[in-house]
């Protein structure tokens, strides 16, 4: 359940300066209301807004303010709603929302919403007097038949989410909570949507694995955890001499006492006693809390521990509970274990397909250049891959099931989910030279809204006497901030070695860096994004693989290849070449200024809002009547090089 944000009836321009950093802090959808207010406020307050985060704004009133700044969405308040009988007519995947006070008005609704609002839930906070209408307990039937997500509104705080999450609902909207605080607008909102997870496991004294590590992994992933002891272990981050495991009815007493707390998202199990520890824990954890999720890390033997005999402690057959597991992360000796074979892809769908259980396979113990994990889940077994970097570290396999949680306790799909916990664990890998990793400075900033305040762009091209981080260095000193690292003929191996290098680079001048092409890459070193040809992977495919936060950007060469790049939901187009250029092999027709007008005014026609860069050698007495054609980004190669020889 992700909150969303209404604005309230007023904004003063100090709320307006505020909206930038909510979605910088994972904002996904602002209703902009303002009630009495014409299309010219309304601009006023979307034009405020970076570019890049407009995509996330819903209007009230205005469709027409939808194709101009590309919003998605319209929001119907009941006094206009109710004199309509059909569905309004909005560009290809906006939404239609509307708000609703009776569940009633839902069922019989004239034509098909999106969502809807329902309010008040609660007393609101806002308007005085204006009281809650519902028994958020008594709706949980009624709007489970309703095949629409329902949106609670009305007195929403952090405490009433778990309430409301039983209950039914698809998310909630908050207004009077955060916008009521002054000055701590951003605490309130981070109060509101920073998920939960309970880390079940072993106290670790080296603070390198077990709940304490847990802590520290899922706050660097942006999540709330909470802990239950399994077991005190007597350990270094090199040896291990032991545990005293907790008594079951006391694990049980800490997970009742956190129910009062909050409503976790994901629960991971991490070191316990048996199988029959396990099943109670599963079946303690789903009375509990109904909706959560479980991931199931099976540590058979702690990394500290060389004695065998921890591995006999656990039988599949023996988990009366199983099925009631969501995924099992086991590295590669745990599912040789658990499995009884090779886990393989064929066995890995086998006993998903039996079970009805995902798996998550960590393939560091492997000896291969190249970490392959895997994950099996809803019928399908997928590769994630990574070069190998870094040092052995003690408790890298238990952050990565820690990772794994919190990323699917964010919203993240399982593929995403299990890709994000793959990097985590290489960045923890090179974090340090000895056993412990540091976890410290992992999460990455945000980059839509830097990008959006970017018009220049600088493509590396290696040159006989100059490398793409000299490139790199030169222009960054010249003040470009934002670099693509192109490495066409390259090795994984060397465009890695280079990214890392370029990448810090970027850092130092504060500087957006984005690879060319290989996606793989671009995750590895956690680069601001990707830029991809007109014949690469899907969008959605590279964010499935980068994350939501990452740009990725397209290449394109025709209104149809905009037209395309939009719909995919592309972050910026790079339209080109501009003339003809030798950075580029394979050179697609040259458009000129004539094409860059035709390509501009279709955009403006049609409502395309996308951040759009000129390429294909183009140099300084170009830029001013490239940018007349309304094409406001330029990206360069060429013309930068020789500057950098020329000084």
């Amino acid at each position: 359940m992700k909150p969303w944000l209404i604005t309230p009836e007023r904004l003063t321009s100090e709320q307006i300066g505020l909206l930038d950093r909510l979605f910088d802090r994972g904002l996904e959808r602002l209703h902009l209301r303002l009630p009495g207010a014409g299309e010219e406020e309304y601009s006023q307050v979307i034009e405020a807004v970076a570019a890049g985060y407009r995509r996330r704004i819903v209007v009230h009133d205005h469709p027409r303010l939808i194709g101009r700044y590309g919003l998605c969405g319209l929001h119907l308040p009941e006094r206009i709603w109710k004199g309509m009988t059909d569905r309004p007519q909005l560009p290809d995947g906006c939404t239609v929302s509307a708000s609703c006070h009776t569940i009633e008005d839902i069922e019989s609704f004239p034509f098909r919403l999106d969502y809807c609002f329902l309010s008040p839930v609660f007393d609101s906070l806002c308007k005085v007097g204006y009281a809650g209408q519902f028994s958020p307990d008594s709706l949980g039937d009624r709007l489970r038949r309703i095949h629409l997500p329902v949106v609670a509104l009305g007195g929403i705080t952090p405490d009433r989410l778990p309430q409301l999450r039983r209950a039914g609902f698809a998310s909630v909207a908050a207004l009077g909570y955060v916008w009521l605080a002054e000055g701590r607008e951003l605490m309130r909102w981070q109060e509101l949507c920073t998920p939960a997870v309970i880390c079940v496991g072993g106290v670790d004294p080296s603070a390198g694995a077990g709940i304490t590590a847990d802590v520290q992994t899922a706050e660097n992933m942006g999540v709330r955890a909470y802990t239950v002891a399994t077991a005190i272990t007597f350990q270094g981050s090199d040896s291990y001499r032991g545990e005293r495991w907790v008594d079951s009815a006391d694990i049980i007493r800490q997970i009742e006492s956190l129910s009062v707390e909050m409503e976790p998202a994901v629960a991971k199990i991490g070191l316990i006693r048996d199988s029959d520890t396990l099943s109670l824990v599963v079946d303690c954890l789903k009375k509990v809390f109904p909706s959560i999720q479980i991931i199931w890390d099976p540590v058979l033997r702690a990394s500290a521990d060389s004695s065998a005999e921890q591995a006999d402690r656990f039988s599949l057959e023996d988990i009366t509970a199983l099925s009631r597991i969501d995924f099992i992360t086991p590295n590669l000796p745990e599912a040789r274990h658990l499995l009884g074979c090779e886990p393989d892809d064929e066995a890995l769908l086998h006993f998903h397909r039996s079970s009805g259980v995902g798996l998550v396979l960590k393939g560091g113990h492997a000896e291969e250049s190249v970490i392959t994990d895997r994950i099996v889940y809803d019928g399908r077994c997928e590769a994630l891959r990574l070069l190998r970097s870094g040092t052995e570290k003690h408790g890298t396999g238990c952050a990565h099931s820690t990772a794994f949680a919190a990323a699917l306790a964010l919203g993240q799909e399982p593929f995403t989910a299990a890709g994000m916990a793959q990097l985590y664990v290489s960045r923890l890998r090179e974090s340090a030279s000895g056993m412990l990793a540091m976890h410290k400075d992992l999460p990455a900033d945000p980059v839509v809204r830097l990008m959006s305040e970017i018009d220049l762009q600088f493509i590396t091209h290696r040159q006989p006497d100059l490398s793409e981080l000299e490139e790199a260095e030169a222009v960054c000193r010249m003040g470009v901030r934002w670099v693509q690292l192109r490495m066409k003929e390259a090795s994984d191996e060397e465009m890695l070695r280079t990214a890392h290098a370029v990448k810090a680079v970027c850092r130092r001048y504060g500087a957006l860096f984005v690879v060319n092409d290989r996606i793989s890459i671009a995750r590895q070193v956690d680069a601001d994004g990707v830029h991809l040809g007109k014949e690469d992977m899907a969008i959605a495919e590279a964010r499935r693989i980068l994350g939501s936060n990452k740009i990725i950007g397209r290449t394109c060469n025709t209104m149809e290849d905009v037209r395309r790049a939009y719909a995919e939901g592309a972050d910026y187009v790079g339209i080109g070449p501009y003339r003809y250029t030798e950075t580029k092999q394979r050179l697609a027709p040259v458009l000129g200024l004539k094409g860059y007008r035709a390509i501009a005014a279709c955009m403006q026609a049609e409502g395309i809002r996308l951040p759009a860069f000129a390429i294909g050698g183009i140099e300084d007495a170009d830029i001013p009547l490239i940018r007349d054609c309304g094409i406001g980004g330029i990206a360069v190669s060429g013309s930068l090089i020789r500057k950098i020889k020329k000084n």
